[in-house]
């Protein structure tokens, strides 16, 4: 028997899965039904125009169930589970009401009293259960308490009682059973760096559920207003969001829709004990952890932004589902900047692209590097006003290291037409040109070195 909703598509197949595919394999116009239980390991990821779960449906990671129409029904004895899959439901409104989903998302490389800016894809749950085994008092906000105020704070959050609202970002550290370790020293959550004793890393297994206890999987258009400790502008502030949907979003599509919002972002964590700022920094066309490339936000994941005009309606920061598609891979190199043997995953780097490709930021350069004006130890980023748009030319490159001894800048990676480039930096202080595409670069800085006109970075077709 076909469910409720297929009775008004009659224009579009019906295919359904009861082992192998009834009628071909689905597609954005073909309404499906699960008989038997589908597991996306074993069968593979699907497209469909509206989904019918009547048997149990995994969608495993690297896999991916895409949504185009407006309904999504499930039936009550059938599970639902995304274990580091990813759901897309592609429409500005979709009637999410009968499911009942649980959502997994594995972190890597974590370690203890390590602090990462996540959400959750299901709202209307306390805030506590992103993370139960947390210690208790461990989940932060972050806020100005008078608009006057150059900086923030991070301040707890009641955990236990308060909701969580749609696309807001929280600051929670991990729970104390990742990676036990000979760590003494507490870090609190600031955006210094701080004394620490390294230990192992482990895997942060997050889940959120709204089988039981409430709770709404998070969908259509999202129109978040930022929440702040006192009745004022945020203008010019940073604020946390985080990725409301079961599926990454491309950060690309997010500044577009955001215009008001800088086009950049510190993201993801705070790693406890590292040589040098441990945020993620993302923007428009790249981001500089190791184990999320791209300009995308995954699933759980948060970041800091900042409300740089109040051209949008009351400030607020808007999430459409087309963000779940992929964007265009622009023209870029990503240059690594690594002090000694650092081996924590958290670099700072810089971003290099074909100007040309975004007119609409003529006067300024941060949409690729501008997050970096707010690390205080090292960095390495690029002043592009001379040489906008211009290949076969020296960019200059600013670097900043914060102690005595080897940094290392690398080609982390590069897309578009920049795989068919050379790619080379010049130390015009020791007359040395090398080509990042064979090796990396190794020099010797200093406290407080700032140098504008030491490095020049060249790309030549």
């Amino acid at each position: 028997m076909k469910s409720r909703f297929f009775k008004s598509f009659t224009a579009d197949k019906l295919t359904v899965w009861d082992g192998s595919w009834s009628n071909g394999a689905p597609n954005a116009r073909v309404n499906v039904q699960l008989k038997v239980a589908y597991d996306t390991s074993l069968y593979g990821s699907f497209n469909c125009r509206n989904l019918d779960i009547r048997a149990n449906l995994t969608i495993t990671a690297g896999k991916r169930v895409v949504v185009h129409g407006t309904s999504v029904l499930q039936l009550s004895t059938a599970t639902f589970t995304i274990d580091n899959g990813e759901f897309a439901l592609l429409q500005k409104s979709v009637d999410v009401s009968q499911v009942k989903v649980t959502v997994k998302k594995s972190i890597p490389g974590i370690q203890r009293l390590d602090y990462w800016i996540i959400g959750s894809p299901i709202s209307g749950k306390t805030v506590n259960q992103i993370s139960p085994t947390t210690v208790t008092g461990r989940f932060y906000d972050y806020a100005y308490y008078t608009p006057s105020d150059s900086t923030g704070l991070f301040f707890p959050v009641a955990e236990t009682t308060a909701l969580l609202l749609t696309a807001k970002g929280y600051y929670v550290r991990v729970p104390n059973t990742i990676s036990p370790d000979n760590n003494t020293t507490y870090i609190s959550p600031a955006m210094t760096n701080a004394a620490y004793t390294a230990g192992q890393v482990a895997t942060w297994n997050i889940t959120m559920q709204n089988v039981t206890g409430g709770g709404t999987l998070n969908s259509g258009v999202i129109v978040h207003t930022p929440v702040t400790q006192y009745s004022g502008t945020v203008i010019g502030k940073f604020y946390m969001i985080s990725n409301p949907y079961t599926a990454t979003i491309s950060l690309r599509r997010f500044f577009q829709v955001n215009k008001h919002i800088m086009p950049y972002g510190l993201a993801f964590n705070r790693t406890n004990g590292s040589n040098g700022d441990t945020y993620a920094i993302c923007n428009q066309l790249e981001n500089t952890h190791y184990g999320y490339p791209g300009a995308e936000l995954p699933p759980f994941f948060g970041m800091f932004v900042i409300l740089k005009d109040a051209t949008a309606p009351d400030n607020k920061i808007i999430f459409t589902p087309d963000m779940m598609l992929p964007a265009t891979n622009y023209n870029h190199t990503w240059i690594r900047l690594k002090y000694k043997q650092d081996t924590v995953n958290r670099p700072l780097s810089t971003i290099i692209y074909n100007a040309d490709t975004f007119p609409q930021f003529a006067d300024f350069d941060y949409i690729i590097d501008g997050a970096m004006r707010f690390i205080t130890s090292a960095g390495v980023y690029t002043s592009l006003m001379k040489t906008r748009g211009v290949v076969s030319a020296y960019y200059p490159l600013r670097v900043k290291t914060f102690s005595t001894g080897q940094y290392t800048i690398s080609l982390e990676s590069f897309g578009g037409d920049f795989a068919n480039y050379d790619i080379t930096i010049r130390d015009n202080e020791l007359n040395i040109t090398t080509d990042l595409k064979v090796s990396a670069y190794t020099f010797t800085g200093a406290v407080g070195l700032v140098t504008d006109t030491r490095f020049q970075l060249k790309i030549t077709n």
